[in-house]
């Protein structure tokens, strides 16, 4: 099981789980959906099973967590195709603005551990066609 948390409280830190992968899944907390990025993304999904916004919310995990099975395709244009393949988005499908900006605030509050830390640092140090061998 994998668990994503962030640390949010005047200026206390109190550990939220936000995102799980498991059963091939990405499961959300109820708390998210109390966050204005993820709320919007809800929102404004019409539809009685919500599979957009559920599409949308599991597209934004794979594509900004370390820690998704997708991070082994260091190139970001090849792992959104491959995402969106995966989640069953439209091919055409782009994330949009309110779908970028939940990317940016997940990426702000999720925690790094030091070796994760590690890992985005040499991404941006060595080329992609490095990481291809």
């Amino acid at each position: 099981m994998k668990t994503t948390a962030f640390f949010l409280k005047k200026k206390r830190k109190v550990m939220m789980k936000l995102l799980k992968y498991e059963g091939y899944k990405v499961v959300i907390e109820p708390e998210l959906l109390t966050l204005k990025p993820f709320k919007q993304i809800w929102t404004r999904d019409k539809t009685v099973n919500k599979d957009k916004a559920l599409a949308e919310i599991a597209f934004i995990y794979f594509m900004t967590d370390p820690r998704s099975d997708y991070q082994y395709l260091v190139d970001d244009k090849e792992r959104m195709e491959a995402i969106k393949e995966g989640e069953g988005l439209p091919p055409k499908w782009e994330p949009d603005k309110i779908v970028t900006g939940a990317m940016e605030f997940y990426k702000s509050f999720k925690p790094i551990s030091l070796p994760t830390r590690s890992c985005t640092s040499s991404r941006q140090v060595f080329p992609s066609s490095f990481w291809t061998m």
